[in-house]
């Protein structure tokens, strides 16, 4: 009997606390929900991968060859023997630049031959300048005849071109002479030779190549 009555008394005892802290365990119960729902989600996992640099492909190999874009050949204007040849293959050029030298000998030879020519055809003018004018005295004086002043007429006019033709004999001369000296006409870097001193070269034979932005023609010039 006792055992049953502290059994009963225990049981209520039980109860009693239980009823009295149904609601605030409740409430616990509810505030914890609560802030479980608030809660971020985990993260996701992310997979990250480094960004090298690497090879396009298997290497390629080309032939070729390299070319300037603008390339002018160099001559001389006329032919003879190079005595010196002053630039070589990468060399840079001005255009007052000499580059080459021809034997000279033959022009000024001819240069010496054209003023000594020209010196006679002076003297001559002169000489029929003079015989003109007496021929034009006398037949207006009466003393000497029209066929003789026409003669005279003629002989001076012959003279005059005489003379002419030497001047342009001389400045050819000069030009020829000057020719002999290679210059090379631009700004640029010898690209390649194409002769040697104590060549004999030909008039518009190249000689050298130049790599260059201006292009004007270019050849032995004074």
């Amino acid at each position: 009997m006792l055992r049953s009555f502290r059994l009963r008394l225990f049981t209520r005892r039980w109860a009693r606390l239980l009823l009295v802290a149904a609601p605030a365990l409740v409430v616990l119960l509810s505030g914890c929900k609560r802030e479980t729902a608030n809660e971020a989600p985990p993260p996701r996992p992310v997979r990250t991968v480094v960004v090298e640099k690497g090879g396009l492909g298997g290497s390629i190999v080309l032939t070729g060859q390299i070319q300037a874009e603008k390339e002018v050949a160099l001559a001389f204007r006329i032919g003879g023997r190079i005595i010196e040849r002053l630039v070589d293959t990468g060399d840079r050029v001005t255009p007052d630049q000499v580059v080459a030298k021809l034997d000279p000998q033959n022009e000024l030879n001819s240069l010496r031959s054209a003023r000594a020519a020209l010196s006679g055809a002076m003297a001559r003018l002169e000489q029929d300048s003079n015989h003109f004018d007496r021929q034009d005295t006398l037949l207006k004086q009466g003393w000497t005849t029209r066929a003789n002043f026409d003669q005279a007429q003629q002989a001076l006019r012959t003279a005059r071109a005489t003379v002419d033709d030497a001047k342009a004999q001389v400045e050819i001369a000069e030009d020829r002479v000057s020719y002999t000296q290679f210059k090379s006409g631009l700004n640029g870097t010898v690209t390649r030779r194409a002769a040697e001193s104590g060549e004999v070269v030909q008039a518009g034979r190249m000689v050298f190549t130049v790599a260059g932005s201006s292009a004007a023609h270019c050849s032995g010039r004074r």
